[in-house]
């Protein structure tokens, strides 16, 4: 019972995520879950674009914004890179895929 208690404050003390962070990564995990089609890159790339990202600074927004410029470059190479560093700028800022 104490354990459980434990647990429960434990998690009230973690910072949740932004919503436009957890924003920026849904639209990024739901193109990489697709297998990052090529052909949807200008839709994610609008989609990313439509968000205000509140903190510039903040590692999901720089990410969000190199993506952008990788997926603008049109080289798979580049965007590829982009995309794993997005992935891990999400998961390091708190973001779960949504359950579903």
């Amino acid at each position: 019972m104490v354990l459980v208690a434990a647990a429960v404050a434990l998690v009230g003390c973690t910072p949740a995520q932004e919503t436009w962070a957890a924003d920026a990564c849904n639209i990024h995990a739901s193109w990489v879950s697709a297998e990052r089609p090529a052909t949807d890159v200008d839709r994610v790339v609008r989609s990313l674009r439509d968000i205000d990202l509140e903190n510039g600074d903040a590692p999901v927004a720089r990410a969000t914004t190199a993506f952008v410029t990788a997926a603008t470059s049109g080289s798979s190479a580049a965007i590829l890179a982009a995309s794993t560093r997005f992935a891990d700028a999400c998961v390091e800022d708190g973001w779960e895929p949504p359950e579903g």
